[in-house]
């Protein structure tokens, strides 16, 4: 549960890469031991003084494509590891996933068409830190060690589980490792790379992402884009007030307790001014992007009550963005071969019954799906099923579950999973286009002085939405129309 009290604008301090440090961390701290607080302060400070991982130019086209999104006008597909492992920064299998989502992107173009460009963004590059229920976890031997919060910050053996600064300044060269295989691409003539692959985390690591800010211009030169999670979206919290003064575009993990007050108050926070004094530009379009990921059957219940207050608040348009994967995960026991390993998968079928669902319920509202999250991976993994759990009880199989922390979609998965997706989207374009279309109305259904003959600018379903909101019945407006 997260607070539902904001701290008033007027009441906030003026923003800095390290304002959030007077704001409450509520969860997900890394706790690092007092004997390595030394040598943490030494390793921001070298990380502070290195040159960009992206450069703010490249933000800036990002932010634009993100605006693009929410109007409706292209389409941003997200996707990589749950957590990026060091061990896999290599050619072959940084190379597996950007084939694999220049062949998403290839399959969404033809779909969506060329009016509605695709904009191509790798969860790499900087995935290396994550969040989990638990800080601490107690092993088979009654040990009490820290959980493994990914490789920027300890190792998942349970001898390497003490958080080490010195992680971060390794995290940093696998990232420029990986962002030189990205950018060398675009300039291979041997391979068809067609369009840059952007970078995205999520900003967890608060110290860490502090010292990758320029503080004049605002931006986090470590990622294109980065998201807040749902455990660290707290309205009073330090992530938050991290996020709110970035230039990068900022994307919100909202799960299925999330209230539409909770979300007015993150546009409004993260949207706004600065501080109290006025007159800076903010309120851009898709500066914010929300991200549901709700689990199945949940979003014809969570969504309507937060599109509708959207709609009512005046604020910018923030892009929708589907994550199917992490409110449709659980944990399955593999049984006396794997000697009863419990681990952690996902049913593809079931994710893609929340797209459309969440599709679907946008469509209701007039608004259409900016883009697509997804923990997916080129290799081919066994970690996603749609069968149960049968998959785990050969040994074979279960060499191929690699992820270091949730299942991904594997590279077949992963491409099956959007050509569904893109057909499910152009089903809604095209209800959408026909809606509009039926929504001109003609001067003789529409109450005013409309000269006969002259089409009316008055569009059914808007009015009909903003009516409903208010509670004035439609039809009883229109007469019998």
């Amino acid at each position: 549960m997260h607070p539902s009290t904001d701290i008033p604008l007027t009441q906030r301090r003026a923003w800095s890469p390290t304002s959030w440090q007077s704001s409450p961390t509520h969860a997900q701290q890394v706790l690092y031991p007092p004997h390595t607080h030394p040598l943490l302060a030494i390793t921001l400070a070298r990380l502070a003084d290195l040159p960009p991982l992206v450069n703010p130019s490249t933000i800036d086209t990002v932010r634009s494509n993100h605006a693009a999104a929410a109007r409706g006008e292209a389409f941003l597909l997200v996707g990589g590891d749950c957590a990026e492992s060091f061990d896999d920064t290599t050619d072959a299998i940084v190379g597996l996933k950007m084939d694999l989502l220049n062949r998403q992107a290839e399959v969404l173009e033809r779909a969506l068409g060329e009016k509605v460009p695709v904009h191509v963004t790798a969860r790499l590059a900087g995935q290396y830190s994550k969040p989990r229920s638990q800080l601490m976890e107690t092993l088979v031997d009654g040990r009490t060690v820290h959980a493994f919060r990914g490789h920027n910050v300890n190792g998942a053996s349970a001898e390497d589980r003490e958080p080490d600064p010195r992680k971060l300044l390794h995290g940093w060269w696998h990232a420029l490792a990986v962002l030189h295989k990205l950018s060398s691409s675009l300039m291979n003539t041997d391979k068809k790379q067609r369009k840059p692959i952007y970078t995205a985390h999520e900003a967890l690591h608060l110290p860490l992402e502090t010292a990758l800010t320029t503080p004049t211009t605002r931006y986090n030169t470590s990622a294109a884009f980065l998201w807040i999670g749902e455990r660290t979206r707290q309205l009073d919290g330090a992530h938050l007030e991290y996020a709110r003064g970035l230039r990068n575009p900022v994307g919100v993990k909202i799960g299925p307790t999330t209230t539409p007050e909770e979300v007015i108050a993150v546009l409004t926070l993260l949207s706004g001014p600065l501080d109290s004094k006025e007159g800076e530009e903010r309120g851009e379009e898709g500066k914010v992007t929300l991200i549901p990921r709700l689990g199945v059957d949940k979003a014809s219940i969570v969504l309507p009550p937060i599109l509708r207050a959207i709609q009512a608040s005046g604020l910018p348009a923030p892009v929708w963005m589907c994550d199917p994967c992490h409110g449709n995960t659980f944990a399955v026991d593999t049984g006396p071969e794997n000697n009863g390993a419990v681990v952690k998968t996902r049913c593809p079928t079931t994710m893609l019954r929340e797209v459309e669902q969440v599709i679907e319920v946008l469509g209701e509202f007039g608004v259409q799906l900016g883009g697509l999250h997804l923990e997916q991976t080129g290799e081919d993994v066994v970690e996603c099923v749609d069968k149960g759990v049968l998959f785990l009880s050969s040994s074979s199989s279960s060499e191929r579950y690699k992820s270091l922390c949730d299942p991904r979609l594997s590279g077949s998965q992963a491409l099956e999973f959007v050509e569904k997706v893109a057909e499910m989207l152009v089903k809604a374009r095209a209800m959408g286009e026909e809606t509009e279309k039926q929504g001109v109305v003609e001067d003789e259904k529409v109450v005013g002085g409309v000269r006969e003959g002259q089409t009316s600018l008055i569009r059914v379903p808007l009015l009909e939405r903003a009516l409903r909101f208010f509670r004035v019945p439609f039809a009883g407006l229109l007469g019998n129309a």
